[in-house]
């Protein structure tokens, strides 16, 4: 099997050029067959510090992990990167990327990167009878291993965003499983394609694991127990977040002033709510309170949610310029996400772009008017 697998690689390398192969928990087995396809091995910095590799030559980089590293780390290598391999493109050469991670791991650059050129290599799992172990469709699975271990590794490479993603739809979710992987989008159904444990089913894609989903699920719950360090932009969408509630809370506070005045506090929570604003305002910062007037902006200790239902409730307040539709969209899409970060939880792949989207969109039609 590794020999054929090494052999399907490099046809598919002569034929497209740049080709991104797994060698993470799933296929390490491969990963010494993948090293000896090439012509070249070398590291990403060893590649960028060649002067010339003799032409139609077969090259392997082996660490192509580097890229994932934080800015901190130093300057981000994927311009220089991308701009060798073309060079050695134009000189006949062939790339085998090996790669531990997704291709979703990796951070989006400006422009175009080496990453986004390659097309990926997927080997086959094994075959297996119902008799066998569930991780046995795993080519590098042998029986001594402590399958916890290994599943713990295996979701940690593909970083905790995705990790997240899977969290959703197999603790979260009401769907079967099965059903469960139609929810994941494209990039997602490839990551997990990459990394093993996703195969394709006709026009779909099914578990390469499914006798051993408990052992994946609790192979997840090690990987988030675990995560630490926040996503890398992570304070970026916090920021966007603290706008888009800041921008809410004044256009409601601007449009009630301007319908009731001096009593806009009163009349715009009700008597529930301005129970909760004086508790909460009591609580933290307003000792002994016991008048929602003195409390300067009752709005303040309202979340997001509560700010949204209290816009839809009031009916004076109108749509404050939005169109009622993104009220709605706004409401599904923000406050999951809202409540992801006030919990400390993973964010998810595309929670934060769309953050992004939303504080541009509201910075254009929310405009606060006293």
């Amino acid at each position: 099997m590794t020999q054929s697998e090494a052999e399907e690689l490099l046809a598919k390398a002569k034929l497209l050029h740049v080709v991104l192969a797994p060698v993470g928990v799933a296929f390490s087995n491969l990963y010494e067959s993948f090293v000896q396809c090439g012509d070249v091995q070398c590291s990403v910095g060893e590649v960028l510090s060649m002067e010339a590799l003799p032409e139609q030559s077969i090259v392997v980089i082996t660490d192509i992990e580097r890229l994932d590293r934080r800015a901190a780390d130093g300057p981000t290598l994927e311009g220089p990167l991308r701009a060798r391999a073309h060079r050695m493109m134009e000189d006949g050469c062939s790339i085998i990327l090996l790669s531990k991670y997704p291709r979703i791991r990796y951070p989006d650059v400006a422009g175009s990167s080496l990453l986004d050129d390659a097309r990926d290599y997927h080997p086959k799992n094994r075959a297996v009878e119902p008799s066998d172990h569930g991780l046995c469709a795993l080519p590098a699975w042998v029986t001594d291993l402590n399958e916890l271990d290994f599943m713990t590794q295996l979701v940690s490479e593909l970083g905790t965003p995705l990790v997240a993603r899977l969290d959703q739809i197999l603790f979260e979710s009401l769907l079967h499983p099965n059903d469960a992987i139609s929810n994941l989008s494209a990039p997602e159904r490839d990551a997990l394609w990459f990394a093993g444990l996703l195969k394709p089913c006709g026009d779909s894609f099914t578990w390469s694991i499914p006798a051993a989903l408990g052992v994946l699920k609790e192979g997840i719950a090690n990987c988030l127990a675990m995560a630490l360090e926040p996503p890398n932009d992570l304070a970026h969408g916090y920021e966007c977040l603290w706008r888009i509630e800041r921008r809410i809370r004044a256009c409601l506070r601007a449009k009630a002033v301007a319908l009731w005045g001096a009593q806009w506090k009163e009349s715009l929570l009700d008597p529930g709510q301005r129970s909760r604003v004086v508790e909460l305002a009591g609580e933290v910062a307003y000792p002994g309170v016991n008048k929602l007037n003195i409390i300067r902006d009752p709005l303040e200790w309202l979340t997001l949610g509560e700010l949204l239902s209290l816009r839809e409730d009031k009916q004076k307040i109108g749509d404050l310029g939005l169109p009622t539709i993104y009220w709605r969209r706004l409401k599904d899409e923000v406050v999951p996400i809202r409540n992801q970060i006030s919990h400390m939880r993973i964010t998810r792949p595309g929670d934060l772009t769309r953050l992004r989207e939303w504080d541009l969109l509201l910075t254009c039609q929310l405009k606060p008017v006293q």
